[in-house]
């Protein structure tokens, strides 16, 4: 059980680089989840030259997102709306934490909370429409203490 619980949010990141075929294997599996209406998560590499922007979409952003390797958009295709829809989706972000956690990499999720913050992320990353659910941090996890 302490698996599913997963490891306690990361202090910090170390500065190596992540594998992105880890990435890559941790979001199929959380694509895989099958979400009400047919929907299924979408995770979008931030990438570097929009990195401030979605972190200031976000702000006020912990500074673990902005020191994070491996920044990751997470939403679902505009006009979704199926009952029951967030909630699923939830369970497939986690999905996606436990992937990476049983890989080796720490995650941490920033829900944008509100529907101007979420509009802000999917223009920052120029996915409009696209309804944006948060940003995922992941990386190597920093030695505490």
């Amino acid at each position: 059980m302490s698996f599913l619980e997963g490891g306690p949010p990361p202090a910090g990141f170390l500065p190596d680089p992540v594998d992105m075929d880890t990435i890559e294997r941790a979001v199929a599996a959380a694509r895989a989840v099958p979400l009400p209406g047919g929907q299924r998560l979408q995770a979008a590499l931030v990438p570097a030259g929009v990195r401030p922007a979605c972190l200031a979409a976000l702000s006020p952003a912990p500074p673990l997102l902005a020191a994070a390797p491996v920044l990751l958009a997470c939403g679902l295709a505009a006009g979704a709306d199926a009952p029951g829809l967030e909630l699923a989706a939830g369970g497939a972000v986690r999905t996606l934490v436990l992937g990476l956690h049983a890989l080796g990499v720490a995650a941490v999720f920033e829900p944008a909370g509100t529907p101007a913050r979420a509009d802000a992320l999917a223009a920052a990353l120029g996915l409009v429409p696209w309804r944006a659910l948060g940003l995922l941090a992941a990386g190597r996890p920093g030695l505490s203490g």
